[in-house]
């Protein structure tokens, strides 16, 4: 992961705003475009909106707190959903200052946003087990916010 985001690093501000993860085995890197040089991840639980990793926004920081509590329980993708689904927008005291007006920052401020403009037009859970097992599992959204199909595949990795 390190040598190819190295190798990529130099090409990142043809590109418009992205976070990029690149793992393998046990090595997680992070890359962003945004003002952040590439590291590799600690192990533990981080959070990623539409800024940079662990960016203190309220809703990174309700998700993480919520991962947390979800991670001693054993495993159902419905409960990670519900995190994902979460509407809850922050007081204007606790918004994020991005250049947008306060009403987008309001509703951007949520987990799940919903706006048929800029709205969450997809949430993702995949978990890897320590014996390689995969499960992915992905809800789509129409503009509306109305679920629109949800898909699972599963397999293994060595």
């Amino acid at each position: 992961p390190e040598a190819y985001l190295r190798r990529i690093a130099p090409d990142v501000n043809r590109f418009n705003g992205f976070s990029l993860l690149v793992a393998q085995n046990n090595e997680l890197w992070f890359l962003s475009n945004r003002g952040q040089a590439q590291f590799r991840v600690s192990p533990g639980i981080h959070g990623l909106s539409n800024h940079l990793l662990d960016e203190p926004w309220p809703k990174v920081t309700r998700g993480v707190a919520q991962l947390t509590r979800l991670g001693v329980q054993p495993f159902d993708e419905e409960n990670y959903f519900r995190l994902l689904a979460d509407e809850t927008e922050a007081p204007d005291a606790e918004l994020p200052k991005t250049g947008v007006s306060l009403e987008r920052e309001r509703r951007s401020s949520a987990i799940r946003i919903r706006d048929a403009v800029y709205g969450t037009r997809c949430s993702t859970v995949l978990r890897i087990g320590a014996d390689g097992e995969v499960s992915f599992f992905e809800r789509s959204f129409d503009a509306e916010g109305t679920v629109s199909g949800t898909v699972r595949h599963a397999f293994t990795v060595s």
